[in-house]
């Protein structure tokens, strides 16, 4: 509800006030989460029926991040970002991507540990 509501599920969204808002109770309720047979135990079926009664359905065979369904580089960053930033802060949390991004080519890992002390 959320997500579908916000447009993100950074971790901030799953705490009051958020949580609590009237908008995201009332399509909770709204909501159904049911056991699909025809998937074995991955992926996801959403389906949506709107007012006038037609139903819309997708099928998603692998969560986003599974091995068979790869975040991308970018995403990997854009994730590391969301999760890190509330805690070192955009620009901390930017010069730890690159220090992460170039671990292989450091002599040491000396400059890596300072950015998380920082």
């Amino acid at each position: 509800a959320v997500r579908l509501l916000r447009g993100d599920l950074s971790p901030a969204r799953y705490l009051a006030p958020e949580t609590a808002d009237p908008a995201v109770l009332r399509l909770m309720q709204k909501i159904r989460i049911a056991a699909s047979p025809e998937l074995k135990d991955e992926g996801a079926i959403v389906r949506v029926r709107t007012r006038d009664g037609s139903e819309h359905a997708a099928a998603v065979p692998h969560a986003k991040g599974e091995p068979q369904n790869r975040l991308q580089p970018a995403e990997v960053e854009e994730k590391f970002m969301l999760l890190v930033s509330p805690i070192l802060g955009d620009a901390g949390a930017a010069r730890l991507v690159q220090r992460l991004l170039s671990v292989d080519s450091a002599a040491t890992v000396a400059g890596l540990s300072a950015s998380l002390a920082a």
